[in-house]
């Protein structure tokens, strides 16, 4: 190991920033201590927002301080910091110093320490002398301007290349095309080829006759398969691209994404159909082919021709100054590059990086030669903490895998922080259950996604603690809460109906961390009628206030007189008294002589006469005074220019005021606590889709390396690109795993989760959030206290009250990413339930019999309650009542007080003869068990015969020995739809299947599993 590197690994509130802070403060009085004066510059300390980056600076400064007039403190850093004996003049020695340099402090954010060296080395990195950093609209203006400019001039072939790139789209595109330049700007896509862009290629008038007589003379029976041949052949035009194929005919892309099954019957397109498809899949590659070449091209171009445009304006993003300082230290001129390496490390002696999970590619290159210099030299150091599990800004770069790979080139000392300072054992609980619940969570669902999951799960917990979270405040009591509701308006009232239970136990501070910022808007305006005061720190449109369209309608009158529009909506909210002519005279001398902000300012004082402001319109007014006086700085401001530069301006809503609710992003709560946690808006998963046609990317070793195709149904038919496409799907759902944590660990005492309910059907769709918390927490039970709780946990300071946090093997697809097989050859889904003699019915049948789907509610009703019991003879076992207010998702679409008769007479007429739900049946059966184990509605997944098995037990009952070993187990399906009499011949097929299942998940012989049909029919629930 070398003692010159530390590497922490530090969970979340485990102290990461408390550490950095010691090691800060260690470099510095080591310096005091050898006689030396500390030099701030020579130790940079690196994060990701500036205020972290206060936090770390006050937290310095403060506990010098407090070093210096309390001998406990004084002690206790003296302990962090590895120095025995420190004394109160050596705190004071290096607090005089910290002061006196306070202009040389390195402790900011990456682009900060990048900005700083571009200033310091502009003339080595060909910047203009005087330059800036431009805001996200003056960039986007200046970056279509260059495109435009750039297809204008190039002509007829660049042209190709943009049709190419866009896949043939002529208009609206401009936008979307621009975002993809700019995020593969600085990525080397490698030389583009010489020639002419390959064309699709077009069916023949021969194939086109050909083939038509093929689909037709397919054996697809019936008037629907009649109707699927039709449209297949209407498809095949001479003149028409094979690509086209994979998305507007049917029947050919079902084949091409292994759909091999038609009405039940196999189609086999082995002699006939094969050198069609296999034309459709290589013209579709082609086309996609097509679309990168044209997309290198033009990056090529533009990417010169931007940074061009930037340079001559002294205009840069901070995305610009990265590469060029990176790439300028980097150069190919190795005499340059050693000169500025050797500039810089002239004065740095000690490197600390905080959130290093967090760091991209470009950062590191830059960084490696230093670090090699600083673990090799002697007096030098480093130190980098940081947390794999809180990665979330994999979007813009981020990539946790350069955290183990420092691990592996410098050979540090490593530790790892699992004891949390900050938060409840009620919240660390709730923490550990969802995680360790995840193997079971995360298989059978939908889509590529789903087939992803369970690989990014189980690479995600790779990082998690072993035994999970510890909690060092044992005595803070706290609670959790998962809560179901039908829709957004309900969970919306919730969100509202928990901040005021919260504030009302005292909470000192209630975050509601969201995803989308139209739930800021609607939870403000409802929070607001409450009479609850709320802070907003959602980056939002500078336009999103009435009054500030208001104040840009007179700009834009004023300066266009014959704007009818803009005149009747500055009219409208801001009516004058004056003259019109005379008043616009006067704005336009105001704004000459004096400038926008001191009109806009006097506008405002204006409308606060009139009108009540709320906190965020004037939170929102200020901010376009604030844009205002800095386009000022700058030169002469025309009106248009604020007018452009205020609709494209996104702000944080960062109202003013000590509120003590604060509706806020989970990207914008990193790194902050909360007394209670919120967390609501879940729905959204990933940003997943065809994307309008343009390609996603991949991040590869030095960037955005690879353009792959934008829509999981493509990324099918691509058999070599599907791998890339797989691998790309596990970053982002690692991502959204890490982004739950993140949002979970904020909380000091109570954590709150609003989700939307899903009925069964919907449980095993696409991957979110809100989807998984459900599979997890909803089918844990533990809830009582409300009819849309659906899991609880309070702790009261005792962690031996707690329950234990399951803990679940994790079903893997043994399947390498990067080596996908072709379709056909793919895990074939089956389940269990379809193996019952007519178990599937289609909707043609329930019309036909008359069925109006009451027997299937009233089945999932039973269900439900059956659910709530684990023993029906237990003394201690809910009551009728309470049965009915745990299940009320599942007899949802009955009237309740004909569900509560219903149960009745089920608890009074079926309940006694159910053996599986009597406790004495089972210890008769097995004298000798020393524990009964119950599974109530548990899913499960596994691997067998090459297939992905998923499906749902309703009831195993296990015995265990004194030992833990499994004695027997007994599998009880229970069913509402048939008399006893009937039960084995229907379905006996299926519970043999779920015997299998069960056998192979816990390692029992199937012998010793039995199996229980049992009849729950109750005359008069169906009718």
């Amino acid at each position: 190991m070398n003692a010159t590197a530390q590497v922490i690994f530090a969970s979340a509130g485990t102290g990461k920033t408390y550490r950095l802070s010691s090691y800060f403060l260690q470099r510095l009085l080591l310096e005091v201590r050898a006689g030396r004066e500390p030099d701030p510059a020579g130790i940079l300390a690196t994060t990701f927002t500036r205020g972290a980056a206060a936090e770390i600076s006050r937290r310095v400064l403060k506990r010098l301080a407090e070093a210096m007039s309390r001998a406990d403190l004084l002690e206790r850093l003296g302990a962090d910091a590895g120095l025995e004996g420190l004394t109160q003049q050596e705190c004071a020695r290096a607090l005089a110093a910290l002061t006196r340099g306070i202009h040389r402090l390195s402790i900011g954010t990456m682009d900060s320490f990048f900005s700083k060296l571009a200033k310091v080395l502009a003339w080595e990195l060909g910047l203009p002398e005087q330059w800036q950093v431009i805001s996200e609209a003056q960039a986007t203006e200046l970056s279509a301007q260059v495109l435009e400019e750039l297809l204008r001039n190039q002509g007829a072939e660049l042209m190709q290349a943009w049709k190419a790139a866009s896949r043939g789209y002529a208009s609206g595109v401009g936008t979307r095309l621009l975002s993809v330049l700019e995020a593969i700007r600085f990525a080397d896509l490698g030389p583009a080829c010489e020639g002419a862009l390959p064309a699709p290629k077009r069916m023949s008038a021969e194939e086109v006759e050909h083939w038509r007589a093929v689909v037709l003379a397919l054996p697809l029976s019936g008037a629907k398969g009649d109707l699927k041949k039709q449209r297949t052949a209407q498809c095949l035009q001479p003149g028409r691209r094979w690509d086209e194929l994979w998305s507007d005919a049917e029947l050919i892309s079902e084949l091409l994404e292994g759909k091999l099954e038609f009405n039940r019957k196999p189609v086999d397109p082995e002699c006939t159909l094969v050198p069609m498809l296999e034309q459709v899949r290589k013209a579709a590659q082609q086309v996609e082919e097509g679309r990168r070449e044209g997309l290198r091209r033009l990056a090529a171009l533009y990417n010169q021709r931007r940074l061009d445009a930037g340079r001559r304006r002294g205009s840069l993003t901070f995305g610009e100054v990265l590469a060029l300082v990176a790439r300028g230290f980097l150069a190919q001129d190795e005499s340059m590059g050693e000169d500025l390496y050797f500039r810089l490390d002239g004065s740095l002696q000690h490197l600390a990086f905080d959130e290093f999970q967090d760091t991209n590619r470009m950062q590191y290159r830059f960084f490696a030669p230093i670090i090699s210099n600083l673990v090799a030299g002697d007096g030098h150091s480093l130190f980098a903490v940081g947390d794999p599990k809180q990665a979330i800004y994999n979007w813009r770069g981020g990539d946790t895998d350069i955290m183990r790979e420092l691990v592996d080139e410098v050979q540090p000392d490593q530790e790892s922080l699992e004891k949390s300072r900050r938060s409840s054992q009620a919240v660390l609980s709730a923490v550990d259950f969802f995680f360790r619940g995840l193997g079971v969570a995360a298989t059978g669902l939908r889509g590529i996604a789903g087939t992803v999951l369970p690989q990014a799960v189980a690479d995600w917990m790779s990082n998690y603690p072993e035994q999970g979270h510890a909690c060092h405040r044992v005595d803070l009591d706290g609670q959790s809460r998962l809560w179901g509701l039908a829709d957004e308006e309900a969970m919306q009232d919730k969100v509202v109906a928990l901040v005021r239970e919260r504030l009302g136990q005292g909470s000192a501070e209630v975050a509601v961390l969201l995803r989308r910022r139209q739930w800021v808007v609607d939870l403000q305006g409802k929070l607001r009628e409450c009479g609850i005061d709320s802070s907003s720190e959602i980056s939002g449109m500078l336009t999103d206030s009435p009054w500030v369209q208001a104040m840009l309608a007179r700009i834009a009158w004023m300066e266009h007189p014959g704007h009818g529009l803009a005149k009747a909506l500055a009219q409208v909210a801001l009516p004058i008294a004056a003259e019109e002519s005379p008043t616009l005279e006067a704005w336009r001398r105001c704004w000459v002589n004096e400038g926008p902000a001191v009109l806009l300012g006097s506008w405002m004082e204006e409308l606060q006469s009139r009108v009540e402001l709320g906190r965020h319109d004037r939170d929102l007014l200020g901010h376009l005074v604030v844009l205002a006086r800095g386009l000022e700085r700058v030169g002469d401001v025309q009106p248009d220019e604020l007018l452009r530069e205020a609709r494209a301006t996104r702000v944080a809503l960062r109202e003013v005021g000590g509120a003590k609710v604060r509706l806020l992003t989970i990207h914008a709560s990193k790194g902050l606590e909360f007394d209670s946690v919120i967390l609501a808006d879940m729905e959204l998963g990933l940003m997943l889709g065809d994307r309008e046609g343009l390609p996603d990317l991949l991040e590869g070793p030095d960037g955005f390396s690879a353009v792959l195709p934008g829509s999981e149904s493509l990324a099918q038919l691509m058999g070599e690109r599907d791998g890339p496409y797989r691998e790309s799907l596990r970053r982002q759902l690692m991502e959204m795993l890490s982004l739950i944590y993140v949002g979970m660990t904020r909380a000091r005492r109570h954590l709150d989760m609003v989700v939307k309910l899903r009925n069964e059907e919907q449980l095993g769709g696409s991957p979110t959030p809100a989807l998984l918390l459900q599979r997890v927490f909803g089918n844990s039970g533990g809830a009582d206290e409300a009819p849309d709780l659906l899991w609880s946990l309070d702790c009261a300071g005792d962690p031996g009250a707690l329950p234990v946090a399951p803990t679940t093997e994790l079903v893997q697809v043994n399947q390498p990413l990067g080596e996908v097989p072709p379709v056909a050859s793919r895990l074939e889904r089956r389940a269990p339930s379809a193996q019952a003699h007519g178990a599937a019915q289609s909707l043609h049948w329930a019309v036909a019999s008359g069925d109006d789907g009451r027997a299937a509610l009233m089945g999932r009703a039973v269900h439900g309650w059956l659910a709530q019991w684990e023993w029906a003879d237990d003394p201690a076992a809910p009551s009728s009542q309470e049965v009915l207010v745990l299940s009320k998702r599942e007899w949802a679409g009955l009237d309740p007080e004909e569900a509560e008769a219903l149960l009745q007479r089920f608890c009074r007429e079926v309940l006694p003869e159910l053996k599986p739900m009597q406790q004495g049946h089972y210890q008769a059966r097995w004298p000798q068990a020393a524990e009964l184990v119950v599974w109530r509605e548990r899913p499960f997944a596994l691997v067998q015969d090459k297939a992905l098995w998923s499906g749902r037990f309703d009831r195993v009952v296990l015995a265990k020995d004194a030992a833990g070993q499994w004695l027997g187990a007994e599998i009880v399906d229970f069913k509402t739809d048939q008399d006893a009499g009937q039960l084995e011949e229907r379905y006996q097929a299926q519970v043999d299947a779920y015997r299998e299942a069960l056998s192979s998940l816990i390692g029992l012989a199937a012998d010793a599993i039995s199996t229980c049909l049992c009849s729950c029919k109750l005359p008069t629930l169906a009718g």
